[in-house]
């Protein structure tokens, strides 16, 4: 269960503004990161619903300045991508569920080289946004039945018309959250040898593959971000997440100017790996004097040969790709 006061949110992406010696960032980097554990006095869902937050350099990625909020759809993207496995069977693909891991799922698959899937969805303000792939109802294709068929809807109550539109030998793959038990009629799965998968969190390799897309054009995040709003205005924000079938993706937005800036307690990790960095938030600093290091830092420097054996622990992983071969693995 969860515990309160609770700090809601997901991922985030913003800007290092601080960085240990050994953390290899540098101040001003854009980063992403899949949320935080440094609250005082509360607890995290994920974390990322914060001006400031404190990570372990290990935990963040860099990412390109362009991409800007986009990168917050990362975690989103490699979950899809870890639902989608090493390969599907068949040709024919049904998703079911328009929403933002519908989306990324039909865009996933089109940058593997499948065959553009059908996309099932009942709302009709997600209709819209199909690039490359076809969204429709069940009632329009009352015939058509699917060797992989990806559920992203979370509605347990359709695993039974999931399993009629099945063919012989074919997979259900479950990347929705199911609030409810789950159940199916066992004669028709068996006449049709059904398989049931489920996919759960991301794996490192699944961003490692998103990011790739990425790199090479092959993968667009465009059009999934459906609100961006003031964090001062959350309250608002998460009504309209929850609530409105037109959102998407919601994003906050931590910057100056767009809603009264809380107090931050000062850091206390002493870990020489750790960064902080400020959510979409640029930072200025004062000037030291030349050849002086920031204090912080001094004081880093000071535990250098405590930290040495640490730190021999980091070094360059020699399978990372190019995109990301100043990351520590």
């Amino acid at each position: 269960g969860l515990s309160y006061p609770l700090v809601p949110g997901y991922e985030g992406v913003g800007t290092v503004i601080e960085a240990g010696v050994d953390s290899d960032f540098e101040v001003g980097e854009t980063v992403f990161v899949p949320g935080a554990t440094c609250y005082r006095g509360a607890a995290g869902l994920f974390g990322a619903s914060a001006r400031r937050v404190v990570v372990p350099a290990t935990r963040i990625t860099r990412v390109s300045e362009d991409l800007g909020e986009q990168a917050i759809l990362l975690s989103l993207a490699a979950t899809a991508r870890h639902a989608l496995g090493g390969s599907l069977p068949g040709k024919s693909i049904l998703i079911v569920g328009h929403g933002v891991v519908g989306r990324l799922l039909a865009r996933l698959l089109i940058a593997d080289g499948y065959s553009a899937p059908t996309v099932w969805e009942q709302s009709a303000q997600r209709m819209t946004g199909g690039v490359g792939y076809t969204v429709t109802t069940a009632e329009a294709c009352p015939d058509a039945t699917y060797e992989t068929i990806i559920d992203a809807s979370g509605d347990g109550g359709l695993l039974d018309t999931l399993v009629g539109r099945l063919a012989k030998g074919g997979e259900i793959i479950l990347a929705g959250f199911y609030a409810q038990p789950l159940s199916f009629n066992f004669a028709p799965a068996f006449m049709r040898e059904a398989r049931l998968r489920i996919a759960a969190e991301w794996q490192p390799g699944d961003l490692d593959a998103v990011l790739d897309h990425l790199a090479r054009g092959r993968l667009s995040l465009d059009g999934l971000i459906s609100h961006t709003v003031p964090a001062a205005r959350a309250g608002e924000a998460y009504h309209t997440a929850f609530t409105d079938p037109a959102c998407t993706h919601l994003v906050l937005d931590w910057r100056p100017g767009q809603g009264p800036r809380r107090p931050v307690s000062p850091l206390t990790q002493s870990d020489r790996s750790t960064i902080s960095f400020a959510t979409r938030l640029p930072h200025r600093r004062r000037p030291s004097r030349p050849g002086r290091l920031p204090r912080k830092l001094r004081s880093l420097r000071s535990t250098a040969r405590a930290g040495s054996a640490r730190a021999s622990r980091f070094r360059t992983c020699p399978t990372c790709s190019p995109s990301r071969a100043r990351r520590r693995c």
